[in-house]
Order: C-alpha cells, then structure tokens, then sequence
C-alpha cells in the first residue's frame, strides 16, 4: 500500500493527539529516523532538536508524504514506533479491514504490509470524513515559517490527481520510485462523493 499507510497514521495522530501540541525531535526519535529512512526516502526535512506542532508534522505526512513525519508522530503520541503500529492494526480491525496489516506508520516496503483495493477504500473514508484530515490532504501548498525552534518548510502537495483531475478534493498518494503507483483519492462529480482506490498501477 505504500504511502497510503499514511492515512491511517493521520488518522490515529487526530484522533489521539492535539493538533496544537508541540512534539520535540529527541536523540531516540532522531535515532528512529536513522535506523528506518533510506537516502532516497521521501521527508518533510526535519532535524534532531527541533520542535513542532502536530498540526504541522500532519502537512509534512500529508502533503510531501514524510516518512520522516510519519515516525516522529508514532515516536512523540506512543513512545516507540511498535506501541502505535499495534494501535494500526487495531483500528484496522475495528473498521474490518481484513485484508490489512501494518509494520510500520510510513509504508516503505516490509514484509507483512499490505492492503487490498477494497480495505484503502474503507480507510479512505473513514479518514477524510475527519475535516481536520480532510482539509489538510486537500491542501495545495502548505508554509511552515521559520521559528526559534525549527526551520522553514514550504511543502508542495504530491497528490497529483489534486492538481488537474476536476472534483478531487482530498486523498493520498504511494510511489515506490520506479513503477507502483498506488492512490487513494476523494472526489466530488454531479453531487456524488466517492472514494477511489487503484494500486499497483504504472503511472499516474
């Protein structure tokens, strides 16, 4: 499923967290984000001994789909990464997405991470109905100023279908770097919402 783990990451950061609270990048998240992010990995750019809100972590995930984002939220709500992947599969659970289970809140590739068309769709639903979620992954273009505590991020929203594909208000995006594309998108046609999923497609 890629990056379209993320829904569910957001997902449990709303329902959990506070969008104004202020989480801190310690030495042990910074030693998360060493330990799982590649050299290629997509991120939103933050460092070791910044702080931010989760507010703004949240357009980092969304926007420019932030693998870095992803484990600074599970690190700063849960305490370690395991505690909030669990909380993952619970929801998924709870939602019957039984066709799902996640080993970690970004989607790089493991084994034992996957999803099917139908479970994306459910939780696609499930997250953009929340309006904070909604709104911040129908974002275009997202600044985050420069503060004494961290840097200056001028965040570009990734969802392609955002930008030309006429109703799309919402949704999320994963690319594996070479041919997987997988979307999630929400869109609005004749007065109809729907919810559409493809994976495992070889472009846009």
């Amino acid at each position: 499923m890629l990056s379209t783990t993320k829904l569910m990451t957001a997902t449990l950061a709303i329902e959990q967290g506070n969008l104004d609270q202020k989480i801190k990048i310690t030495d042990a998240i910074a030693n998360d984000l060493n330990q799982q992010l590649s050299a290629d990995s997509s991120v939103m750019g933050v460092k070791r001994g910044e702080t931010y809100s989760l507010r703004d972590l949240l357009y980092g995930l969304m926007l420019v789909s932030g693998n870095d984002a992803a484990i600074v939220i599970a690190d700063g709500l849960d305490g370690n990464l395991p505690t909030f992947v669990a909380k993952m599969n619970a929801r998924a659970a709870q939602l019957g997405m039984h066709d799902t289970h996640y080993m970690n809140p970004h989607g790089l590739l493991m084994n034992n991470h996957y999803s099917s068309a139908h479970d994306l769709a459910i939780i696609g639903e499930y997250a953009l109905k929340q309006p904070a979620l909604h709104q911040i992954s129908g974002t275009r273009e997202y600044m985050i100023p420069q503060m004494a505590d961290h840097a200056a991020h001028d965040l570009i929203n990734g969802n392609q279908f955002l930008w030309w594909y006429p109703g799309v208000d919402a949704g999320k995006p994963g690319y594996d770097n070479a041919k997987d594309f997988v979307q999630v998108i929400s869109v609005v046609r004749n007065n109809h919402h729907l919810i559409g999923v493809t994976m495992n497609t070889i472009d846009w």
